[in-house]
């Protein structure tokens, strides 16, 4: 992945720009935003009504703050989340949780 990317520095390389996944990877590893990652599998283990499918939306703010939600799939909220600050690099982002699985919605 791209070591050299920085939270205000988007990855330019090739081959994290090439597909979407690799993109991720690269803003999850390079940039150390673990954290969101944590966040939904930990509230996921916690809440069993959103244990076999839910669509996390994660959208940053211009003053940094963020809302984290997530829905069932049907635009049914089930859990959201007021995030006071993060450095995270992109405006949103959407993961899929199903079945166990986080992935992208491509990799559906």
């Amino acid at each position: 992945m791209c070591e050299n990317a920085t939270p205000l520095k988007s990855c330019q390389h090739r081959q994290c720009a090439s597909s979407l996944k690799k993109r991720f990877l690269c803003i999850i590893v390079a940039h150390r935003h673990f954290w969101l990652i944590d966040k939904i599998l930990f509230t996921t283990r916690a809440k069993n009504n959103l244990q076999e499918f839910g669509a996390w939306k994660l959208e940053v703010n211009e003053d940094k703050s963020a809302i984290l939600v997530c829905e069932d799939g049907n635009y049914h909220e089930l859990y959201r989340e007021k995030i006071e600050w993060t450095d995270f690099p992109l405006n949103k982002i959407e993961l899929w949780f199903e079945n166990g699985v986080l992935i992208l919605p491509s990799e559906h």
